[in-house]
């Protein structure tokens, strides 16, 4: 069986058309690419993309804000308290407010024998004791209504505290506040 070469290459062509329709007819194109309908389509499903995730990125930002507000107000508070109930217990006498039924807001205790007193200035509440003067709220908060009351004299010298811890970040006018008020005598 001989094929002649002339049949084979005729054969191989016919083949190569029927694969490629239009072969022969196809041109270059020459406007290839993006319409301007397709780009400006793009441009705005990427610019409402970007303004909603911007939203979701500002309104994450804002919760977190608000979280660490909150968790201000809650640990400065429970400091503050739980720091005149340890300090009024370990007392040996209570200097301000001196007499009975008297409200202040400065807190002077004896302890050992040293002199410890709780002042409030610009919602700063500090205390001045031996070793020197401190803050006891954090940056995040600040105390406000601060009073001391004696209620007890003597031996069984009691005292009522009441304060409002606000956190600093306000949001949409409103702020974060606890109030406390505890009673601690001497022991």
């Amino acid at each position: 069986m001989k094929i002649s070469f002339k049949y084979l290459a005729l054969s191989i062509k016919s083949l190569c058309i029927c694969f490629r329709p239009n072969a022969r007819h196809h041109k270059p194109n020459s406007s290839s690419g993006f319409t301007l309908v397709e780009v400006l389509i793009y441009m705005g499903l990427l610019i409402t993309l970007i303004v909603i995730f911007t939203e979701i990125f500002a309104s994450i930002t804002d919760l977190q804000l608000s979280s660490k507000n909150t968790s201000n107000v809650a640990d400065d508070g429970r400091y503050i308290y739980s720091r005149f109930i340890y300090d009024v217990n370990r007392a040996e006498s209570i200097s301000t407010p001196i007499n009975e039924g008297e409200t202040t807001n400065t807190l002077s205790l004896i302890i050992n024998g040293d002199s410890y007193n709780y002042t409030l200035a610009n919602g700063v509440l500090s205390i001045t004791d031996p070793t020197g003067s401190y803050a006891l709220n954090g940056y995040g908060s600040q105390v406000v209504g601060l009073s001391f009351t004696k209620i007890g004299t003597g031996a069984n010298s009691t005292v009522r505290i009441n304060f409002t811890v606000n956190g600093i970040v306000t949001k949409q006018g409103l702020s974060d506040q606890q109030s406390f008020q505890t009673t601690a005598g001497l022991r």
